[in-house]
């Protein structure tokens, strides 16, 4: 229908306010509650997860079928399934409904803190374990999970309730795929809010997420307000435990002095000494990682494989995951045989295969996929490389993509596809320089890759030549000479 003035947006407001107003529409009190609280909502809901959103008497079978009717509802999937049977309003509905004030402001309030209410009880951290089905029931609404709680933001009345969700709901990302704009915006709430807890944890959360995305100068920066804010807190003891570790494990990263690190992660050992056996555990795995980035191969094992047992034993996968991954690159930096590391790092797989994509789970493929390639299993070695990066791109890990990109390229120069190693090496290339100027695995890998993209064009050029290559990232014979590809013969 067109309006008085010819334009399409005034007639289409005008056609939408004939069904919201029409007498079939407004003669169903429910009908109305529905719509509004379905505007609210950018992706929609399932017809089960409606139960969370709209009060029990309000939710009749009549009003969706007066809004169905009256074209402002849009079905999706099978009516006779409630979980996959999808809900939503069309955009331009949800617009009218919105800046047509046409959402009463006590529907507002009860979605916002009905969406708090079901974040808070879905909260979970990974090693939690109920959290496969509380991510899964996040992951559902996660859309409307941002919408709602990161508009909110002046609704004092929600304030301590908001907060609390917006760190369940950091930490759920944080844990699957991080959203660094979530983390800040929860910390400035908790900033707002003032709550002391609340911002050591933001705070914590949000450097934690910085990790997770290979952005390691901001996590310590972050981390680095966290543990202040933390000085003698004793409640928040297990948040400095977490912060501490996390910190030693990114300064590995960032290269900074050993006493530090060493200084965090004894400090767990000796908190956590017969009263906490997850963190204690958590903390000889970090400590494995000190002694193996500082080449000190038979003490890394010797705390690699006691973590390994207790976390398992705790059924902390992923953690354990970690030590058992530890112990395969230490087993891999002593050149034990080949299908001893490759044994090790499946039965570090075997741990995570089942859980979501995390930095672990593609940082074991990528190992694997290193040691086939030395055997020279290459169909093998490049489907490891194609499922770590996968797993690499879903988390946002940006040094590891560049990794395994790195990688890829090292395969094709064994088999002599220069024009893919040449388009590899600069694709990850460019990888490591979005790692910023700061950043040491910048510094120290991209000019490899580039000069190895100078090299491919020499080789390219004269193939007769004997020409030698940088190695990549965790190659164990990296820092002894350069890769010089076996001849591939020449086809007629």
């Amino acid at each position: 229908m067109w309006s008085h003035d010819g334009s399409l947006e005034s007639g289409m407001n005008k056609s939408i306010s004939l069904s919201v107003d029409s007498d079939f529409v407004k003669g169903d009190p429910d009908a109305l509650y529905l719509l509004a609280t379905l505007s609210m909502l950018p992706a929609g809901t399932s017809r089960k997860n409606l139960i969370y959103w709209v009060p029990k008497e309000r939710l009749t079978s009549g009003a969706i079928t007066t809004l169905s009717e009256a074209a402002l509802l849009q079905t999706t999937g099978q009516d006779n399934d409630d979980a996959s049977q999808m809900l939503f309003v069309l955009p331009v509905i949800q617009s009218f409904m919105i800046h047509r004030n046409r959402i009463p402001e006590h529907i507002q309030q009860a979605v916002r803190s009905a969406f708090c209410k079901y974040v808070l009880d879905h909260a979970s951290r990974y090693r939690d374990p109920t959290f496969k089905a509380n991510t899964e029931a996040l992951a559902r609404e996660d859309v409307n999970i941002q919408s709602i709680l990161l508009d909110l933001t002046d609704h004092t009345a929600l304030n301590d309730q908001l907060v609390r969700a917006l760190l369940a709901f950091s930490w759920y990302r944080r844990d699957t795929k991080p959203l660094v704009i979530v983390a800040e915006h929860t910390l400035n709430m908790a900033k707002a809010n003032g709550n002391k807890r609340y911002i050591a944890e933001a705070l914590l959360c949000l450097g934690s997420s910085y990790a997770e995305i290979d952005n390691y100068t901001e996590a310590e920066h972050v981390l680095a307000e966290c543990s202040q804010v933390l000085v003698g807190d004793r409640s928040s003891q297990q948040l400095g435990f977490e912060c501490a570790l996390t910190r030693a494990r990114i300064n590995l990263f960032l290269h900074s002095g050993r006493g530090e690190r060493e200084a965090f992660i004894n400090g767990v050992i000796v908190s956590t000494n017969g009263s906490d056996t997850y963190w204690h555990a958590s903390a000889l795995d970090s400590l494995g990682w000190l002694y193996l980035y500082h080449e000190e191969y038979n003490q890394a094992l010797e705390a690699f494989v006691p973590a390994a047992g207790v976390l398992l034993h705790l059924g902390c996968n992923r953690d354990a995951a970690s030590a058992l991954y530890g112990k395969a690159r230490t087993l891999d930096e002593l050149h034990a045989p080949d299908e001893q590391v490759l044994e090790a790092a499946q039965e570090a797989w075997e741990t995570v295969k089942h859980l979501d994509p995390s930095p672990i789970y593609g940082d074991i493929l990528l190992l694997s996929g290193m040691v086939l390639l030395r055997m020279g299993r290459l169909v093998e070695a490049s489907q490891s490389f194609e499922k770590s990066l996968g797993a690499q791109q879903h988390v946002g890990a940006v040094a590891a993509v560049a990794d395994t990109l790195s990688w890829f390229g090292h395969m094709f120069l064994h088999t002599g596809a220069y024009s893919d190693a040449y388009s590899a090496s600069e694709a990850a290339a460019e990888k490591y320089a979005d790692l910023g100027d700061e950043s040491p695995d910048r510094q120290r890998y991209e000019p490899k890759c580039r000069e190895n993209m100078e090299m491919i064009k020499l080789k390219q050029e004269n193939p007769d030549q004997r020409i030698g290559f940088h190695r990549p990232w965790g190659d164990r014979d990296q820092y002894l000479d350069l890769f010089y590809p076996p001849e591939v013969p020449s086809h007629p």
